[in-house]
């Protein structure tokens, strides 16, 4: 266990370590994890893409939290964490990662959930005991910075304030 990582933890760490926490965990218990989220990243339909929203918001949350961890781990374990990073751009090009039934048949979950516990592992830090609500991301990130347009697996980034951590 990373005793500096905790004592030192700050909400954006904590957040940070919930998606990775999120990530490592197996298929099963990410699709119970997946929680309510509106049309806000991508077009979700419930026979094709089931969670794809959720699945997105996690992606974004890490995008935005990653860094965050980066002050309290070395060199191997930024390298790491910038490999998650690249795992999920990766990812995002095939619409057919982002739905529930791909965390358990899709090789590039496989890969992500390796990543993520390798990445925790070498932090020192456990998966994260699942909490009882999902995370809602109006609660960690700018809903409104985040859109679609035309393809609804590209998402653009809208200019504007970040939210502060």
């Amino acid at each position: 266990m990373n005793l500096s990582l905790l004592r030192n933890m700050t909400p954006s760490v904590k957040i940070a370590w919930k998606v990775l926490s999120f990530f490592a965990s197996d298929p099963d218990q990410q699709i119970s994890m997946i929680g309510p989220a509106e049309d806000w990243f991508c077009r979700e339909d419930r026979k094709r893409n089931t969670g794809a929203n959720y699945l997105n918001g996690m992606r974004i949350a890490y995008l935005e939290y990653w860094g965050s961890l980066f002050d309290s781990v070395g060199e191997d374990q930024q390298t790491v964490l910038k490999s998650i990073h690249e795992q999920l751009e990766k990812m995002i090009l095939d619409k057919k990662c982002w739905s529930a039934d791909a965390l358990s048949d899709d090789n590039e979950w496989r890969y992500l959930r390796m990543l993520a516990g390798k990445a925790l592992d070498m932090i020192g830090l456990h998966i994260m005991a699942p909490s009882q609500k999902p995370i809602w991301f109006p609660d960690i990130i700018h809903i409104d910075h985040w859109s679609y347009k035309h393809n609804p697996w590209h998402i653009k980034r809208r200019r504007g304030r970040q939210k502060e951590k």
